[in-house]
This record gives C-alpha cells, structure tokens and sequence, in this order.
C-alpha cells in the first residue's frame, strides 16, 4: 500500500541517517586528535559493529520481550528496520568517495597529509559494514 511504502522509506532514512552521524562523530573526533597513532577510534566502530550484530540478529527483540513479560514484542517496523539495514549503512560513503573522487580529479592527494587515520577509519568502517552484514545474514539463516 502506499502507506507502506512511506513508512519503509522513513525507516531506512532514519537508519541511515544514524548510520552517518556515527561516522561524521568518528571522523569529527579523529580530526581533533593530536596523536597520528591514536587509535581509540575503534572503540565506537567495534562498540556498533556489536550492537548492530545483536539487534539484527533478534537478540535485543528477545532480551526486551523477557524483560517485559511478553508485553513488547517486535512490531512490523522493527523487522522492517532490521531488513533496512542491509542496505541503508552503505550510501553514509558515497559523501566520502565524492569528496576523494573530487581531491583526485583535482589532481589533490586523495588523503589528506596528517590525515591517514581518518583514511583508516573509513576504510575500517566499511570493512566492518560489510562483515556486519555477513554475520548478521549467517545468523539468521
């Protein structure tokens, strides 16, 4: 119906949405950092990749349905929410690839000098977007 599919696309915005904040929020803190070997960017990135593995795999539906006694269980959005989660935690890097893609036809360094970590990070957070959704998929098989 067609409320379906408003309600489908609201989902996988705000999924997406969350899904670039929290990279914007690391490479923000990295960009602060003094240290070029400061490493602690891989708490937040290691923290979600945990989380989001726990509540796409119905371990988090289940936890509060035996909290409550039965009272919250998954509704159709949630379920909705964790199909939209396979797709929606990509396009939160098309805005990097623009601006890489931009550096290089401007004949720019495509990572900026001093800047490396921020370069790892994103290339962290797209490898762990990826075994994220792996594992999420092998777990619900």
């Amino acid at each position: 119906s067609n409320q379906g599919i408003l309600v489908s696309a609201q989902i996988c915005m705000v999924h997406g949405m969350a899904e670039g904040a929290r990279l914007m929020l690391i490479l923000a803190d990295i960009s602060q950092s003094t240290s070029d070997s400061d490493l602690t960017f891989l708490v937040p990135i290691v923290s979600g990749v945990v989380w989001n593995v726990f509540v796409r795999a119905g371990a988090f539906d289940r936890f509060v349905a035996v909290i409550t006694r039965g009272r919250r269980t998954p509704t159709r959005c949630s379920l909705l929410l964790q199909q939209a989660k396979y797709c929606m935690g990509y396009p939160r890097f098309m805005a990097v690839g623009a601006v890489v893609l931009a550096r290089w036809c401007s004949r720019n360094p495509l990572i900026p000098e001093g800047r490396e970590n921020m370069a790892l990070a994103v290339l962290i957070l797209f490898l762990c977007e990826i075994g994220e959704d792996l594992v999420s998929f092998s777990l619900e098989r």
